[in-house]
């Protein structure tokens, strides 16, 4: 069974729901609207705009021969420790010059000779203001070194997905150093956005310490994994953390959400994604705690113009 769903279709079934049910839909669809999706061109763009330091990467890069045709690295553990804004402005420096972006955890997944950002040969500059705007090539693709050798990721289409979760937050918290797709394109989303950034250290390994930075720099939208934030509860000692209170809209990407995790977490709009092997997202939902009755929560409303297709265990369409 397919089916097509938009606003409209939305729309027209809320006279049909619990009035609980028809608020956290309303509420879903306004945010939708609110903060247009970015392509990812644009988002480059405006990154170039508002970051010196992005401008200068762009302009040593090209000094070193990097353009179309070319591939440079980015290491995700490396521009944790300089700012969870740098991998933003890594990837698209490395976008801005024409070239493929290849991200990857740390070094040992990158090729050899590969120049990568940062490294102790091309460490991230500390720049001027006054660094000159510089025009973007036609803007590259990113890739990650998957199970099955690179894969492209869909930024772009991960974009409207989270232009909806993060809309009216000021600050979003964001797990970073991982090459999780979902963790790079908030990055990336944020940061051309001007919203301020907070970053979780990968899997949360220090939660005190992260939760210490949540409560001093206070976010209202999260894109973390349900372990990373299982983690952090439990160090907590419950969501009522002053680091954690002010989250409104959390993003857990493609990951199965528990049950459990889901119960710790009341009056969020949580969100979560069915993805392909290729990294674009195919479906997405806001999860509804009165829907989850197993172990995870279960698939809820698809992305604006997405397409649900129920398959049996084999793969194949299933009966209507």
């Amino acid at each position: 069974m397919t089916r097509d769903t938009t606003d409209a279709d939305l729309t027209a079934r809320l006279a049909a729901l619990d009035p609980a049910r028809r608020a956290l839909l309303e509420r879903s669809l306004a945010a939708r609207r609110a903060m247009p999706p970015a392509d990812l061109v644009g988002a480059v763009a405006r990154m170039l705009a508002g970051s010196p330091a992005a401008r200068a990467m762009v302009f040593t890069l090209r000094e070193l021969g990097v353009g179309k045709g070319g591939v440079v690295g980015v290491l995700l553990a490396e521009t944790a420790k300089h700012g969870p804004e740098i991998a933003a402005m890594a990837i698209s420096a490395g976008l801005a010059t024409g070239a493929d972006v290849l991200v990857a955890a740390d070094g040992d997944r990158m090729p050899g000779g590969m120049i990568t950002l940062p490294s102790a040969d091309l460490p991230w500059p500390e720049v001027p203001a006054t660094t000159p705007a510089v025009a973007a090539e036609p803007v590259g693709r990113v890739l990650i070194d998957g199970p099955d050798g690179y894969q492209l990721v869909d930024l772009a289409g991960r974009f409207a997905r989270l232009a909806e979760i993060f809309a009216g937050a000021r600050r979003v918290a964001v797990e970073t150093g991982t090459d999780d797709p979902d963790a790079m394109a908030a990055l990336m989303l944020a940061a051309a956005g001007g919203l301020g950034l907070t970053g979780i250290e990968a899997a949360a390994t220090r939660p005190r310490a992260m939760l210490a930075r949540l409560a001093a720099s206070p976010a209202q939208a999260m894109a973390i994994r349900p372990g990373s934030l299982a983690r952090l509860i439990e160090a907590a000692g419950g969501s009522d953390h002053p680091g954690l209170t002010g989250i409104a809209a959390i993003d857990f990407g493609g990951a199965a959400v528990p049950a459990a995790l889901v119960a710790k977490l009341p009056g969020r709009r949580l969100f979560c994604h069915y993805a392909d092997g290729s990294g674009a997202p195919l479906a997405g939902w806001t999860i509804d705690p009165a829907l989850v009755t197993g172990e995870t929560a279960p698939a809820g409303r698809p992305l604006a113009k997405g397409r649900i297709r129920i398959v049996d265990g084999s793969g194949a369409i299933a009966p209507a």
